[in-house]
């Protein structure tokens, strides 16, 4: 491929990028979701939901939408990938969060959204998920501590783990960013990875 013809395919790739992306990260126990708008991949809003029901998540999902009419949006949800250096882990348990995933992406596509649904080698590669968790936070410049590689939290802490302006809400209720638990924290840096990795691929 000829340098103009490279030139031309990045010009038609971020064409074809989304102006919002909506990330999803299933779970059975909690789920999370956030927004994320083009320019530095900026986060704008959080929800995690301690008991995953359909009415909860699509009040939540549709709040993005009244103000961004016109926009065709990306939601991206994780796919389940099945691990056979994990023996507590069946293909029956992965059914429920492919039932959640698959109940998102229907409601995105019922809105008009584009949807993705990436394994997870595909948008975060072999890397061992701490130490990619610690890669999405240190891109979004969002305060963490590191520890041999690994996100280390520690309630002592100076500053919340969300930063201040990004609205966050659990089940529907603001809450305050630093009132996050550490199992929700996990699933919300997949999440937030998981919007900013739409915004680059469309």
């Amino acid at each position: 491929m000829s340098d103009g013809q490279s030139h031309a395919a990045r010009l038609d790739r971020r064409s074809n990028r989304p102006p919002f992306a909506l990330g999803f990260d299933p779970g059975t126990k909690c789920s999370a979701l956030a927004l994320a708008v083009q320019g530095p991949g900026r986060i704008l809003e959080i929800h995690v939901f301690t008991a995953p029901n359909a009415p909860a998540m699509e009040t939540a999902l549709g709040r993005y939408l009244p103000a961004r009419r016109g926009e065709r949006g990306l939601l991206v949800t994780e796919g389940q990938q099945f691990y056979t250096d994990q023996p507590q882990a069946t293909a029956a348990s992965l059914l429920p969060l492919a039932a959640l995933s698959g109940y998102v992406r229907s409601w995105g596509h019922r809105q008009g959204l584009r949807t993705r649904c990436p394994l997870p080698v595909e948008w975060k590669g072999s890397i061992a998920k701490r130490v990619h968790q610690a890669q999405i936070l240190k891109a979004m410049g969002w305060e963490h501590e590191l520890h041999k590689g690994l996100v280390y939290r520690s309630q002592h802490m100076p500053k919340p783990f969300v930063p201040e302006g990004i609205t966050v809400r659990r089940n529907g209720r603001e809450i305050a960013p630093n009132a996050l638990t550490p199992q929700e924290e996990f699933d919300v840096i997949d999440a937030c990875g998981l919007a900013r990795w739409g915004l680059t691929r469309g």
